[in-house]
């Protein structure tokens, strides 16, 4: 006896529904698949490269840091840069 659950017959309305499964579709879905994790290995590259970037600047900051001369200067006179040169 078979169980009509598991297995689903096709309707009158499915007459013109193309399948997932069809063999017309397979060079589509394959391109779109690879385009899709064309995109992810990329997306995952630039993603890595930034952090990278990002967390090798934070390496020990606060040594490097000692290292740097700052000079601020005050070009128009106006509050917020009197205010800095006055530190």
């Amino acid at each position: 006896m078979k169980l009509s659950i598991f297995l689903p017959r096709a309707q009158p309305e499915d007459a013109g529904r193309i399948s997932f499964k069809d063999s017309n579709l397979k060079p589509t879905i394959k391109r779109s698949l690879w385009a899709y994790l064309e995109l992810a290995l990329i997306s995952t590259g630039m993603i890595w490269t930034g952090l990278s970037l990002f967390f090798g600047s934070m390496y020990r900051r606060s040594v490097h840091a000692n290292n740097l001369d700052l000079y601020v200067v005050d070009l128009d006179g106006g509050y917020v840069g009197s205010n800095v040169t006055r530190m």
